[in-house]
């Protein structure tokens, strides 16, 4: 059971944020990705048709692909699924969510901004997060679907995503945030833009890091860390995009994944 894979899913790119973060500190760990590029971004898309999609994913990298443990590493996708998926499966599953917590334990100002999706700020774990640890602090809430859209586009370090982040984070500087929640993983690829527009002063917090350590002493004290000794790991990247625009993506922007086997797979997706 060890030795099995890693299962990672996500809306498109957004996840391989949390792949790298894996590779970085779980280096000897096999992983299955899926990401669901013809139909990202989630956040504006129904309920029903979300939660019969991401229902089809997981059943494909639990049951066929064999994994050990599920990451639903998109925020939306947690929101909407992690607890059906955990009455419906054994294994451990583990679902990211924003960072809402150190942010307000830290802030010094007493307002915090976060960026996500819509479905993200009306879920429950978004919600009750806040409600608790939110409650002495000012959140700001930034609805940023256009930035998934950035991503998937490949649009990265370009001046004019660089104008159009710093058009909206400049309204939160201006009420004096000092701290920015990423609370979806496709900005963690804007990050290093983020930081050079809001200055040393604000801090960004992805859950990336924080998440995968959780994840590691998870795996440890249920004895499912992968023996090193054994054969090198295996990444294996399902797309229902195209797999020359993943593959270009990998080889652009995630630096812990050099050597993988990529996969077209759209499991016969319903309407939208």
């Amino acid at each position: 059971m060890a030795n099995l894979p890693i299962g990672v899913i996500d809306s498109g790119y957004g996840g391989l944020s949390v792949l790298n973060m894996i590779r970085q500190k779980l280096p000897s760990e096999s992983i299955i990705y899926y990401g669901d590029n013809a139909f990202c971004p989630y956040g504006i898309k129904d309920d029903s048709f979300l939660k019969d999609r991401i229902l089809k994913i997981a059943e494909f990298v639990i049951e066929k692909e064999k994994c050990k443990t599920l990451v639903i590493a998109c925020n939306t996708a947690t929101a909407l699924m992690v607890e059906t998926l955990r009455s419906k499966y054994t294994l451990p599953i583990f679902g990211l969510e924003p960072g809402i917590k150190p942010a307000a334990n830290n802030s010094k100002t007493g307002v915090i901004g976060a960026l996500a999706t819509e479905k993200t700020f009306k879920g429950h774990l978004f919600n009750n997060t806040s409600s608790i640890h939110g409650k002495n602090v000012k959140i700001l809430i930034d609805i940023a679907h256009d930035l998934v859209e950035l991503v998937e586009n490949h649009l990265l370090n370009k001046e004019m995503v660089f104008k159009r982040l710093k058009k909206r984070l400049d309204k939160m500087k201006e009420k004096k945030m000092d701290h920015l929640v990423l609370g979806c993983t496709h900005f963690n690829f804007l990050k290093e833009d983020l930081q050079n527009i809001l200055g040393s002063s604000i801090t960004i917090y992805d859950s990336s890091e924080a998440f995968v350590d959780h994840l590691h002493k998870a795996l440890s004290s249920n004895n499912l860390l992968r023996e090193i000794s054994v054969t090198n790991p295996e990444i294996k990247i399902f797309t229902s995009g195209d797999t020359k625009s993943m593959e270009r993506f990998i080889s652009s922007f995630v630096i812990n994944v050099n050597t993988y086997s990529i996969f077209s797979e759209s499991l016969i997706a319903s309407k939208v």
